[in-house]
């Protein structure tokens, strides 16, 4: 509500010209940008629950990366190729099922 008015005070949007490009744009991004992402983020939740699923964030800086280097062409050094393993390397250990143990080698108390 607050941008709807600041874009009528400031830019005058009625005057704006609306391009089939632009249009399609809008509308992937609101369909796949935003759509999909939330219809992904909460099967992620229901299926993985809160912890495991809060792991995607620290996957967004690799996938910046990525489209960095395939759109802009942009350098990559051995210090980015490090962070990346390891942010990776993270991820996959938090996820791993080896290992997976009982806290402090007890079970949960049963309640009655």
């Amino acid at each position: 509500m607050i941008t709807t008015a600041l874009a009528f005070v400031i830019e005058n949007p009625l005057t704006a010209v609306i391009t089939p490009k632009a249009a399609f744009s809008v509308v992937w991004l609101g369909l796949f940008g935003s759509g999909m992402a939330y219809l992904l983020f909460f099967r992620l939740l229901s299926h993985w629950g809160p912890t495991r699923t809060s792991l995607v964030a620290y996957l967004l800086p690799v996938w910046g990366i990525v489209l960095g280097v395939a759109v802009l062409q942009e350098h990559v050094d051995g210090r980015v190729l490090l962070g990346t393993v390891l942010i990776v390397g993270g991820v996959a250990l938090v996820n791993a099922r080896i290992g997976a143990r009982r806290l402090f080698g007890r079970s949960a108390a049963a309640v009655d």
